[in-house]
């Protein structure tokens, strides 16, 4: 399957979700990624920011608790290029 295929899939799940099972999981997923994982402090992490209306995992739970300055992926719509900008916590 490539990677199109998979999007397109996995939209259509996060499309039937409830907005508390999205809370749910996006919460499980916070605590399993700060359960398995210690970024350096000193170092930046970088993290996509939740688009809600697409039902994406709220990854502000992780922003929040995470001790480190904070990556962002912003796109240029007209070049189609991403940069990464630091969010300001």
């Amino acid at each position: 399957m490539d990677k199109r295929l998979l999007r397109k899939e996995f939209l259509e799940k996060r499309k039937g979700l409830s907005m508390e099972d999205v809370d749910r999981l996006s919460e499980m997923m916070a605590q399993n990624f700060l359960k398995n994982f210690a970024p350096d402090p000193s170092r930046y992490v970088h993290i996509f920011l939740p688009i809600k209306r697409q039902k994406e995992p709220n990854t502000w739970l992780l922003i929040e608790k995470l001790p480190n300055n904070i990556a962002v992926p912003v796109i240029d719509p007209i070049t189609k290029t991403m940069s990464s900008y630091a969010l300001d916590k």
